[in-house]
């Protein structure tokens, strides 16, 4: 995958976490990147940004990781 394509799938999609507070999917990247869901897929494996699990750093209380419940 092109590195400058990796470079706009990871700042569409961090900033697309911080609209709406979710990730990104697979579809909604290739939108806005006009490219495949194939490729979109790819990038988010790649950046490890998988639409199944949140991305943004847990942070620990207490010495344990800590889950928004939104």
């Amino acid at each position: 995958m092109a590195p400058d394509l990796l470079a706009r799938a990871t700042r569409v999609a961090k900033q697309y976490r911080i609209e709406h507070g979710t990730p990104i999917t697979p579809g909604q990247l290739a939108v806005r990147l006009k490219v495949t869901s194939e490729e979109a897929t790819q990038a988010l494996a790649v950046l490890d940004l998988d639409p199944n699990t949140d991305n943004r750093p847990v942070r620990p209380a207490n010495g344990r990781p800590v889950r928004a419940t939104r």
